[in-house]
């Protein structure tokens, strides 16, 4: 597990930062990263980012990371890669940047592919500046690149089904609805047998 981590050297990933080859990170907690400002243009990932890479992430919880600075993605970020989740949480992660709800609270990706599969994302936020009360802001966000979800729940963002996920609810088993945790509060987010 990754937990709590303040990164602040580079420019991509606050917890893990893949470049090149090939990655599976599988049932990892990554709670509490931040990847920090660093004046190097835009940050990617607040907690994992792929640069050029081939990423799978399986049964992961990615929960509290925020990326700021002209961020994107503040849990997780693709540049010029491809990735696949499949049965992820995202739970509150945020970026901070200037026009924050266009860079994705959550997820993003830059010219590549990221397909989700049986993931929940809910309460993605963003602000316009590391200091300024965090918004709702959008699950997730591209440029010149794709998101793909398949039975996958996005609820209680600024915006959920936006963005590369537009048109996608209500198709392939993906839905809106609240999620039933265990006991969130102390960072339990398996979901409850009624859920």
């Amino acid at each position: 597990n990754v937990a709590d981590g303040t990164f602040d050297t580079g420019a991509h990933g606050g917890a893990v930062a893949i470049t090149g080859g090939t990655a599976t990170i599988e049932h990892a907690d990554f709670v509490g990263n931040r990847l920090t400002y660093t004046n190097m243009g835009l940050n990617f990932g607040g907690a994992v980012a792929g640069y050029q890479a081939t990423m799978s992430l399986n049964g992961c919880v990615f929960a509290d990371n925020e990326c700021e600075g002209g961020a994107a993605g503040g849990a997780l970020a693709i540049y010029e890669g491809q990735g696949a989740a499949t049965s992820c949480t995202f739970v509150h992660n945020g970026a901070s940047s200037w026009g924050y709800p266009q860079h994705g609270g959550t997820v993003y990706v830059r010219e590549g592919a990221l397909s989700l599969t049986a993931c929940i994302i809910t309460g993605a936020w963003g602000r316009d500046w590391e200091g300024d009360p965090p918004l709702p802001a959008n699950a997730a966000a591209s440029s010149l690149g794709t998101i793909t979800a398949t039975d996958c729940d996005v609820w209680g963002n600024g915006e959920n089904w936006t963005g590369p996920l537009a048109g996608q609810v209500g198709h392939d088993g993906n839905f809106s609805v609240a999620p039933c945790f265990c006991d969130a509060t102390v960072g339990d987010f398996h979901l409850c047998a009624d859920s």
